[in-house]
Formats: structure tokens, sequence, C-alpha cells
């Protein structure tokens, strides 16, 4: 499937607003309703489609207002290529996602966003089930129309709840159906990039050396004289993201609160990808993300943050002499409780 820039996909919140105007809950069980746990999963899929670049209309944007056929006609007059509701069954159906659909085209896109999230929620596929008599896929004039029962509103109740998960699994399936690359933040992109230069450079036996003009301005040239450091292995990485100038030998490293440039107009691109701030704090209170480049207090060494262990401990990338060899990422016990003086948080 070819999806353009202008196409337009409409997703819907399942029950809600009626069409005496009155409100709908849809099914319940306990204190929870349908139409709230389906407000809180589409409005966080809206979120990660419009990121990847995907034109949606949603009543999820204005607290689910609309009533069905108001959905519909909003649909029909934008022109919507897909149509999509979103609910979840009632109380005594059986655990699983149920995609309800109508056409052969129907089925194609129910069928692949079912299984989709089925898989990565670990739930059951039950569908697709074809109906006739339901007024959404009868009155929908998009490309294809699915209302896609997210599971059993007791069964799958836990499932549900978890509605940042099940919506970015959601977008997710929305995405590789239509053919649209999923969005990866920028700090995620050189975490695999790092990853991947640092698994290179052990497997390859590079060797440590201080001089950032021993390594070689680019990841071809260190590649060849197979030494490295702490800076130069982020910067190769940011180089291969394309935030930093490979062919300029866009170069640089934190000594304390003082960000270090070199290569041709490496001061400017860095500030154009990032920004630069100085918490002087423990890495607990300094408010880390995952990808946050950092340097300490009076230390000319410059890591990468990439997760918190279990134990509330921060792992890192690094490529200092205590580092080489070393599985990473990895905890560095000297840094446990050393003051960030600068972070680079990529934009």
């Amino acid at each position: 499937m070819k999806w353009k820039k202008s196409d337009i996909f409409a997703l819907m919140v399942g029950h809600g607003k009626s069409l005496d105007g009155s409100w709908d809950c849809g099914c319940t069980y306990g204190k929870y309703n349908e139409a709230a746990l389906m407000y809180d999963i589409v409005r966080i899929a809206v979120k990660w489609l419009r990121k990847s670049g995907v034109k949606v209309i949603t009543d999820a944007d204005d607290a689910n207002n609309r009533n069905m056929k108001s959905s519909i006609n909003w649909s029909n007059n934008r022109g919507a290529r897909m149509y999509m509701s979103v609910h979840c069954d009632y109380r005594d159906s059986s655990s699983g996602v149920n995609p309800l659909i109508k056409t052969s085209a129907d089925y194609k896109m129910g069928n692949s966003i079912g299984k989709y999230i089925a898989k990565y929620m670990k739930m059951k596929m039950k569908g697709p089930t074809k109906r006739t008599d339901l007024y959404e896929l009868n009155a929908s004039k998009a490309n294809a129309n699915v209302i896609l029962e997210t599971g059993s509103i007791k069964a799958d109740l836990q499932k549900l709840r978890d509605y940042k998960r099940y919506g970015k699994i959601l977008a997710k399936a929305i995405c590789k159906y239509i053919g649209v690359p999923f969005y990866v933040s920028n700090r995620t992109k050189l975490r695999r990039k790092t990853a991947y230069v640092v698994a290179y450079m052990n497997r390859h036996h590079f060797k440590y050396t201080r001089s950032w003009t021993d390594c070689g301005k680019n990841w071809t040239e260190a590649k060849k004289k197979r030494k490295s450091n702490c800076s130069c292995m982020i910067s190769y990485s940011m180089q291969l993201c394309g935030f930093l100038d490979g062919n300029k030998g866009q170069i640089f490293w934190i000594n304390g609160e003082r960000v270090i440039c070199k290569g041709k107009g490496t001061k400017k691109q860095l500030l154009s990808v990032s920004v630069v701030s100085h918490p002087n704090a423990s890495p607990k209170k300094a408010g880390l993300k995952k990808g946050d480049i950092v340097g300490y207090q009076n230390n000319a060494h410059t890591m990468e943050f990439e997760e918190w262990r279990k134990d509330g401990l921060p792992r890192w990338y690094s490529w200092g002499p205590s580092d080489v060899g070393k599985k990473q990422p990895r905890r560095k016990k000297n840094y446990d409780k050393k003051k960030i003086n600068t972070i680079i948080r990529l934009k």
C-alpha cells in the first residue's frame, strides 16, 4: 500500500455521545466503562501516529463529543482513506482482539492490525468477523473500514488499562499496515547506533587512545586505525545518525561544564540538534533521559546514559581505558554519585 502524506486516517473512540445527545458509556465492568478505556487508548495512538507523520481525524481531540453518525459524516466529508472505530467487548465475552469487517479490503486491514496487536500485547486474535448489520461499516465511504474490538472489558481489563502501551502498539500496527515508518526519537536513534559502534569496537579489538587525532576524524577512518576514546565513540555514533558531519571531522567532548568542539562547524551543528544544560547534580537528581550525553565535575570524560538498572543505578555506554572490551552498557561504580555538570540532550 502506498500511503500519501495527504491521506487521512479516521480513528474514532467507540461509544461516547449518542445520536440523541445523551452519553453512552458502552459496556461496563465494575468502575470501568468502554468509552473511557477506549478514549485513553485512542488519544495515545493518535499522538504516535501524528509523530509518525500520519494525518488523523479523531473525536479523541474533543473529549469524544461526536456521535457515530457525526463521526462517519466527518470522515466522509474529509475523504478519509481509512476508518476505524475502537471498542472493547462486553464483560461476558471471551478474551482476544476481534476486528469486525464487511469487505475484503476491511478484512486485510483488520487482519493485519489485529494480528499485530495480538502479538505484541500477548493476546488472542479472534477475528476478523464479518458483519453486514453495522452502521459504521455500511455508511463509511473510506477504502477500508474496521470496528476494532480491542478485547473483553473483563477478561482483558489489565491489557486495556495499560493504555499507553496499547495505544502505542495500535499506532505501530496502523503504521505497519499503511507502510509508514513509525516515529523514532533522535535519542533512540543515537542509543541504537551507539550500541552498534561499541559492539563493533569490542568485536574488532579497538584500543583506547587519549588523543582524538589518533582515532580518526570519522567512523571510516576509525575502523582502519582501530582506535577510539569516549568522546570519539559518541561522536562517531552521532555522525552515523546524521547529527554531526563525519566528512568535516565533527567531534566533541565534555570537560566539566565546557563542551569542546573540533572540526569545522561542529559547535553550530551540535547546538542545532541538541540542548545543553548544566544540572550540577548526581545522576539520580539530574533528570537523566535515555540517550543523554553527559560530562562530570572536573573530569574530561564523556558518556552516554542508557538506562536505570533494577536496583536504581545507572548504566552507561563509555570508552574510557577501563571500558575497552567490556560488555556494554554497564555500571560505572565511580560515577554512581559523582555530580553531572553537563547534559547534551538531542531534540
